[in-house]
């Protein structure tokens, strides 16, 4: 493993020297003082590992490491991010290694390549691309896309999460009065504003439940549009964690 992205989270003071080794060795670390923040942060982008430091409550971690895996498995990306503490105290459920203090970079970095390595996922069997296989979110191509102009990705954002809300209930309605014509209609609308976000998890349900609802397919639609708007509610997640990074900034 090369460049590594890692989220310290903890006080500045406790993580001062492993986040400097790091940075040295050429890794990207972004560092969070509380849970919440480390969570907004994941929220942003994806990390290869979570270091956690010191004297952090350890109720506070453990639903802390839960959020970290339920965004793995959410994000469709099939991988895994790491989750070390530098904490002596008894283990939390969802920590996968404890780091010594005293450890120095390159040593951490092999660690968290070990677990990458050991808890990696089987190759998927299927060659055909699945909404389970793209991104809630890719960030980076959607700040290109507005030329890294925040005020326009703030308007972007308000304006999707706005019609988001309207285009939601229009589903509903339509599904339950069997405007079946109209369902589709107000899906494809969605999907053209989802592939304006860089949002492929949702595009991609979002373009079956178009086709299910032109090809009349009534119960499909119906086993569709509840998938589709828990991954909308993930996506409002990621946007407004973004939306909110912006403005603090």
């Amino acid at each position: 493993m090369s460049t590594l992205r890692i989220l310290a989270v903890g006080s500045r003071s406790g993580l001062a020297r492993l986040c400097s080794m790091l940075m040295r060795a050429g890794h990207s670390v972004v560092q969070a003082e509380s849970l919440e923040e480390g969570s907004e942060a994941l929220l942003i982008q994806r990390f290869d590992a979570v270091l956690l430091g010191p004297g952090l409550p350890a109720d506070a971690v453990a639903a802390f490491t839960a959020r970290v895996k339920e965004l793995d498995e959410t994000s469709g990306a099939g991988t895994h991010t790491s989750i070390l503490s530098l904490s002596t105290e008894p283990a939390v459920s969802g920590i996968d290694g404890v780091v010594p203090e005293d450890t120095d970079a390159d040593a951490l970095t092999e660690a968290i390549a070990n677990l990458a390595r050991a808890i990696a996922p089987q190759p998927a069997t299927a060659a055909a691309s699945s909404a389970a296989d793209l991104p809630v979110l890719d960030v980076e191509e959607l700040k290109a896309q507005v030329a890294y102009d925040d005020e326009l990705l703030v308007e972007l954002i308000d304006l999707y999460l706005a019609e988001r809300v309207r285009q939601s209930a229009d589903m509903k309605h339509a599904l339950e009065g069997g405007e079946l014509e109209r369902l589709s209609n107000i899906a494809h609308t969605l999907k053209g504003s989802l592939a304006s976000l860089h949002a492929g998890a949702a595009r991609a349900n979002t373009e079956a439940l178009e086709f299910a609802a032109k090809g009349r397919e009534d119960a499909k639609c119906r086993r569709l549009l509840p998938v589709l708007e828990r991954d909308l509610d993930v996506l409002d997640e990621h946007l407004t964690a973004l939306r909110r990074s912006i403005s603090s900034s």
